[in-house]
Formats: structure tokens, C-alpha cells, sequence
């Protein structure tokens, strides 16, 4: 019997799912946060925090 999450389809998409959740939860409580996102830093900046978050995040469902 396999439960629905061994796919890594069904993983991905909970990935996304935590990452979304994560991503209000942190800019909503962190004014540093908030000013990172909303300040003039550089693209390669965001893109390498986005990644990495999410690659933990996949990691660990």
C-alpha cells in the first residue's frame, strides 16, 4: 500500500504549499525580512534565498 506523498510530484507540491505558508509567516513577523524584500538589493540576492529555502524545505518533507 503506498501513501500519496512517496511521489515526487506529491512532494514538490507540499513543498510549495510549506514554502508559501513560510514566506507569508516570515515576512509577516520580521521587519527584516520585509525590508529585504521590499528594499534595492540586488536580484542574485533574492533568487539565492528563495532557493536555498526551498531546498531545505524539500529536504525536509
Amino acid at each position: 500500500m503506498a501513501f500519496w506523498l512517496d511521489t515526487k510530484k506529491s512532494r514538490l507540491v507540499l513543498s510549495l504549499i510549506t514554502y508559501a505558508l513560510y514566506m507569508l509567516l516570515y515576512i509577516a513577523t520580521d521587519e527584516q525580512m520585509r525590508e529585504f524584500y521590499s528594499g534595492g538589493y540586488p536580484a542574485w540576492g533574492y533568487v539565492l534565498d528563495v532557493v536555498t529555502t526551498f531546498v531545505c524545505i524539500f529536504l525536509f518533507v
